[in-house]
């Protein structure tokens, strides 16, 4: 339930909005990743689904952390996608096992989830280290 006086307009739910794309282009990416032969046979597709999910909610909730713009202008770009990089290796690693992905796809599928979840947070106007680093 909403606070009164607090329409949908407030923080939150701005940003909540504002990942609403990287949210559909993380699923694109993660379903459109090449359908290789599970690691193995046994893993059911709800496992694989719940490991999904995981890395998925880990990434964005990376983002959500590593685009506060207090902490943000303290960090640049690249460090930004490795902090969430480092954060969210365990949760993907399980999902690129379920997958069955070698090591160097897993990790550049992550950093490109990454980079999409990231893409349009940064102000434009170079007033940031991490927003001259973004374009």
């Amino acid at each position: 339930m909403l606070p009164p006086g607090k329409p949908f307009s407030s923080a939150p739910c701005r940003r909540a909005r504002s990942l609403a794309p990287a949210v559909l282009l993380l699923a694109a990416v993660m379903l459109a990743a090449p359908a290789r032969a599970r690691a193995n046979g046994r893993i059911d597709v709800a496992h694989t689904e719940r490991d999904r999910q995981r890395a998925d909610a880990c990434i964005l909730g990376g983002v959500v952390i590593y685009t506060d713009p207090y902490i943000a202008s303290r960090l640049h770009y690249g460090d930004i996608v490795a902090n969430i990089a480092r954060m969210c290796a365990t949760p993907f690693a399980r999902y690129a096992d379920d997958r069955g992905f070698d090591a160097a796809m897993a990790q550049s599928l992550l950093r490109r989830v990454i980079e999409a979840g990231l893409r349009g947070q940064f102000r434009e106007d170079g007033s940031s280290e991490a927003g001259r680093d973004a374009r």
